[in-house]
């Protein structure tokens, strides 16, 4: 009878929780800002050098991701309007 071995990997595990908060939310990561609107949907907006900038609407979990902290409404609306300028002057 032939021995298996036994090998160790790492394997990434998901959890979920259920959170309270106000609306409207603001989260952040390094590149995107979001304003979570509803229970259902954000406002993502990507931004920065090494990103195609956007502003869609997307699922409000997309404001969870791992990478996310929350930040002000100051900082979402400043992204957001620098984001919309650019995309108005590359529409022209």
């Amino acid at each position: 009878m032939e021995t298996q071995e036994i090998y160790k990997i790492e394997k990434a595990v998901t959890t979920y929780e259920t959170i309270e908060l106000r609306l409207p939310h603001f989260t952040k990561s390094p590149c995107h800002v979001n304003k979570v609107i509803n229970k259902d949907e954000c406002i993502h907006v990507c931004f920065g050098k090494y990103v195609n900038p956007s502003i869609q609407i997307t699922g409000a979990s997309m404001a969870f991701n791992t990478n996310t902290e929350e930040c002000t409404e100051e900082e979402f609306n400043k992204h957001f309007n620098e984001t919309l300028q650019y995309l108005t002057l590359k529409a022209l």
